[in-house]
């Protein structure tokens, strides 16, 4: 008999880039897995919001998409005028 320890198996990994999937600020993956209150897989990460101030918080993998690591000048650029744009609610 074999068991499988896939249960904590993470989508996602450390050093991952991702962003919300309602948008926002591209995030680095600092750590990917179970937590002390829940035994489900979280997302810690990591970034510098639009004001230029160090950010850390804890995302479900559902709320998160992938992004790719390195992205060119001018996808940042339109990346950031979209960002900014937006209403503030």
């Amino acid at each position: 008999m074999t068991i499988h320890s896939d249960i904590h198996r993470s989508a996602f990994h450390v050093g991952d880039v991702v962003t919300l999937k309602t948008g926002g600020p591209r995030m680095t993956v600092i750590y990917a897995g179970p937590v002390v209150f829940d035994a489900a897989d979280w997302l810690i990460c990591q970034w510098f919001d639009e004001g230029g101030h160090f950010r850390q918080e804890m995302f479900q993998h559902e709320t998160v998409v992938a992004e790719p690591r390195a992205i060119s000048a001018g996808r940042a650029r339109m990346r950031m005028q979209s960002y900014c744009l937006r209403p503030m609610a």
